[in-house]
């Protein structure tokens, strides 16, 4: 599909199952990215690739705080493109080239022995491109669907496919090891190649099965100020606080899991895989319940109950005792339960107060 919708408004038809799905499929690759950034990544090249664990920490902490300042501008770059592919798809197409660029350098080509400069250049490389696209479909994803209502559903599809995509690359090592394909080294060399498959093909397959709306009075922003514009808005500043603050816990998640496993509960690595495969999983079982309770009480307590039930599970998963492995399965299981709903919530959220913005 290459024309652009007529614009949106609220009598806009009920995007069917399938566009949404056909949507979402994006997101497998883009998941990839999102796990293998915290999780995988950092100890791949702490131990197969050789380096430091202190400097793969200190090059990840130094690329992210300098991807921090991409987002505004590519954001700004996007409110001011206007073609007749639409105002978010070229943003994607860009980016597809980018990722599969880094996808290569980073999980297939890299060798034993790779120093520091290498990790932090094709990393930069990488999260530029994870930020174009991400922000692409987001953006994509916030004029999908006008209504508020409609809009938990687009996130919810949205977060499905993350979680699927999540629970994929992450039991791709394991099975290639237990298969007897290869060691974990060759596992993740093959979830690059999934990546660079998988890529271009959901892309692709987004552009021309589902349209792009125009928002009646999206026009181009300004600069700096409009940033500061929306700060000055209280809604804005509370998703972004709680934004900031649902983020740390999964952060912190992903980026300790196999440590925190391994060494301090006693489990092996492919015991700590099962437990964040477990933790995904209900993920996605949970993900429609709340898609469901946001219809019918609204996004923000629908948010406020899963946040709580987040924090409490959280703190019960650090307290079971290590070598209890049923015990842990079922405890990581009941934690992931909450944990799309924070994310799709909040991004349905902000998409609202972007209409607030435009009216």
């Amino acid at each position: 599909m290459t024309d652009v919708a007529t614009a949106a408004t609220p009598a806009a038809p009920r995007r069917s199952n399938a566009v949404l799905a056909a949507f979402s499929t994006v997101c497998l690759p883009l998941a990839a990215f999102g796990v293998a950034l915290p999780v995988t990544l950092p100890e791949f090249y702490a131990t197969y690739v050789g380096l430091e664990l202190g400097v793969v920490a200190t090059v990840f902490m130094a690329v992210r705080l300098i991807d921090i300042t991409f987002d505004p501008f590519i954001g700004w770059a996007m409110d001011r493109t206007n073609s007749r592919f639409g105002r978010y798809r070229p943003w994607m197409v860009a980016s597809t080239p980018v990722l599969m660029l880094a996808a290569l350098m980073m999980f297939v080509m890299v060798q034993p022995g790779a120093g520091p400069v290498y990790l932090f250049g094709w990393l930069l490389v990488l999260y530029l491109g994870f930020s174009i696209a991400t922000l692409g479909q987001l953006g994509w994803a916030s004029v999908l669907a006008p209504e508020y209502d409609q809009r938990s559903r687009v996130y919810g599809w949205w977060q499905v496919f993350n979680i699927i995509g999540v629970i994929l690359i992450l039991i791709l090592p394991t099975v290639v090891i237990q298969l007897k394909i290869g060691d974990y080294a060759d596992g993740v060399r093959i979830m690059g190649w999934a990546i660079l498959i998988f890529l271009p093909v959901t892309i692709a397959l987004a552009l021309f099965a589902v349209p792009e709306p125009v928002n009646a009075g999206a026009a181009p922003h300004g600069g700096p100020g409009a940033y500061l514009s929306l700060f000055k808005r209280k809604s804005v500043r509370k998703l972004l606080f709680a934004d900031v603050l649902l983020g740390v816990a999964p952060g912190i998640t992903g980026s300790l899991l196999f440590f925190f496993f391994g060494q301090i509960k006693g489990y092996g690595h492919t015991e700590a895989s099962l437990f964040m495969l477990l933790y995904f999983v209900a993920g996605l079982v949970g993900a429609p319940f709340w898609a469901w309770l946001a219809t019918r009480v609204g996004k923000d307590k629908a948010l406020a109950i899963a946040s709580l039930a987040f924090a409490g599970l959280y703190m019960a998963a650090t307290l079971v005792p290590g070598g209890n492995f049923a015990l842990t399965a079922a405890v990581m299981f009941l934690a992931g339960l909450p944990y799309a709903a924070g994310l799709f919530l909040l991004r349905a959220m902000m998409a609202d107060v972007g209409d607030e913005v435009r009216l």
